[in-house]
């Protein structure tokens, strides 16, 4: 079961897989509401370092006219901090633990979907990247890059992340 994280490479990943047979990939689903469904199936998803995937949602809502804030800056200072701010939710469990089968990560998004092909297909497949937009942290205040830290605070633990 493909547990989609938005903004980690998930479109891609589904439109391959998907062209392969079957894959399951409820969209935008929780590893828990989704291990409570498919119970003994293998689990996987992509995590993203979190200042690149906050800017690459900025980049997609200004591509569709939905971007209220003049800039990034204010993006991150103004938006609704649980819409997307945390990928905790998505890869655990009711406890509150990392119990996904594989976690890879969109920095080295075909190599880790390589490691899941071959386990399921024996063959690498080609993803078809759509858009990959890396954070232009430089130009970010303090005070968002504050609010970054502090909201994706447990990714930036767990998986090591920094700016």
């Amino acid at each position: 079961v493909f547990i989609h994280v938005p903004k980690t490479g998930g479109t891609s990943i589904s439109n391959t897989l998907s062209s392969f047979g079957k894959v399951l990939k409820p969209t935008h689903t929780t590893y828990t509401d989704a291990i409570n469904t498919f119970p003994d199936y293998y689990f996987f998803c992509f995590v993203r370092n979190p200042w690149d995937r906050l800017y690459s949602n900025y980049e997609h809502m200004i591509r569709r006219n939905k971007m209220p804030f003049s800039s990034f800056d204010e993006y991150i200072i103004n938006y609704d901090k649980k819409e997307l701010f945390s990928q905790e939710r998505y890869v655990t469990n009711y406890k509150g633990l990392v119990t996904m089968d594989f976690i890879g990560r969109t920095e080295y998004l075909q190599r880790d979907f390589n490691y899941i092909c071959r386990k399921f297909y024996k063959d690498s497949l080609t993803l078809s990247t759509r858009n990959y937009y890396k954070s232009n942290i430089k130009n970010m205040s303090s005070k968002a890059n504050k609010i970054i830290e502090t909201y994706c605070e447990w990714e930036i633990t767990t998986f090591g992340y920094s700016q």
